[in-house]
């Protein structure tokens, strides 16, 4: 049985991970759905507040289309443009053989930075993605990975953007 796609919607600006949130969503996102944005939410920032040391902003594995608002909204990652143990990353797709089709979304102040232990994967400020990357009508402003180290898979940087898959912009 073949479930059609479902077309999930943010209805909060919060990043808590409650219902609605963009965290939630996606979490609950499994391959070709599409996620959106309420109107109402046009215009509007999310600021990506919830870290932890295992957390790499919004981290999933399903290939999704993350649409925003014809008004755009702005995803911001907390990044002070001095501090570079300030910010998030925000997003992170690891699924090799996915994904990540994004549109009319602003990326902004964003830390490429993994917080995992040891970790030394400080590419892809705003979006990390392992699989196949499209954006369209999306700004990318102010974000940084670091890229002092050389991660393990060999790369370096990216302060928006790193894909290991194709790429559209």
């Amino acid at each position: 049985l073949v479930l059609p796609a479902a077309q999930l919607v943010v209805t909060s600006v919060a990043d808590d991970g409650s219902e609605g949130t963009l965290r939630a969503v996606i979490a609950r996102a499994v391959d070709g759905d599409t996620v959106t944005f309420a109107p109402v939410l046009a215009g509007q920032t999310i600021a990506l507040t919830t870290r932890s040391q295992s957390d790499n902003g919004i981290c999933f594995a399903s290939s999704v289309s993350i649409i925003g608002p014809a008004g755009g909204i702005v995803l911001n990652g907390g990044w002070d443009g001095s501090d570079y143990n300030l910010g998030t990353r925000i997003l992170c797709m690891t699924n090799a053989v996915g994904s990540l089709r994004v549109e009319n979304l602003v990326f902004e102040h964003a830390n490429g930075r993994d917080w995992s232990v040891g970790s030394q994967r400080n590419e892809g400020g705003a979006v990390l993605c392992a699989g196949a990357f499209a954006a369209t009508n999306c700004v990318f402003r102010n974000n940084v990975g670091r890229g002092a180290s050389i991660s393990p898979d060999g790369l370096r940087g990216g302060g928006a953007i790193t894909v290991t898959g194709p790429l559209s912009l």
